[in-house]
């Protein structure tokens, strides 16, 4: 079952890599949870999955999604709900979180995601070419897998990584890099979250779990990240030996 999600920032390459390399039924710990694509495909052959994240309204949408999503579809279709285009769309990017109910929250949050042409429900231009009746369709019949579970974490990515100790595998997917030393240059709102590459470094070099921290290409991660394994991926999901053609770059402490 694929994503009822849209990611605007990652396509998601690596999934075809990361099937070969991770033994049968193995036990992931995932961070960063977003569009779920990476967890989803790898939990549909017999993963545990366990993804995790900072942000309330992301982990409200899964567990929404995950337990009614005909719910969610049926808010969004019935008579009652008006939407009325980019009139209506920034609004509800400010007024989201002040909604009270949690499927009301998860059902404006996947729409504002598909109408947004950042993929995020806080920020973004509006582009409403990927909310139509197939992503509907989409959201009403969505199922997870059975060990597909979402956790909400109260710390900082890179410390709560460092807690787990009962998983075979780390992953931390739909990573960009930048300059800063944090993945988005914009004020963090209510679904972005704070990366801080230097502890995802520290991260790879200290834990003893398999780490697999998945980016956008950047040419700086080629050096910044030289003391570890990377594998280019390219837009075939393939790897490749030239930078440029490389579209993601995976690295790994093992």
């Amino acid at each position: 079952m694929k994503s009822p999600l849209k990611n605007a920032k990652c396509k998601n390459l690596s999934i075809s890599f990361l099937k070969k390399i991770l033994p049968a039924n193995s036990r992931i710990d995932s961070y960063n949870l977003f569009d779920g694509a990476v967890e989803l495909s790898l939990g549909n052959i017999g993963h545990h999955v366990r993804a995790h994240t900072e942000k309330k309204i992301i982990y409200e949408f899964w567990r929404c999604v995950q337990h009614n999503p005909k719910l969610l579809h049926r808010f969004l279709t019935y008579d009652g709900f008006v939407f009325r285009g980019e009139n209506d769309f920034f609004s509800l990017q400010e007024t989201l979180p002040t909604r009270k109910d949690a499927y009301m929250r998860s059902s404006i949050f996947f729409l504002l995601n598909r109408c947004s042409e950042s993929g995020y429900a806080s920020h973004g231009d509006y582009d409403d070419r990927s909310y139509n009746m197939y992503a509907l369709r989409r959201l009403k019949n969505f199922q997870a897998p059975p060990a597909f579970k979402v956790f909400h974490d109260s710390g900082p990515m890179h410390l709560e990584m460092m807690k787990r100790s009962d998983c075979d595998y780390v992953i931390v997917p739909s990573l960009r890099f930048s300059f800063n030393l944090f993945e988005h240059g914009k004020s963090i709102s209510y679904d972005t979250q704070t990366v801080v590459h230097s502890e995802l470094k520290n991260v790879l070099s200290s834990s003893r779990k398999n780490t697999i921290l998945i980016y956008n290409f950047h040419e700086e991660l080629l050096k910044y990240f030289s003391d570890f394994n990377i594998y280019l991926i390219d837009k075939y999901g393939r790897i490749c030996f030239e930078k440029e053609q490389c579209e993601e770059i995976i690295v790994t402490n093992f």
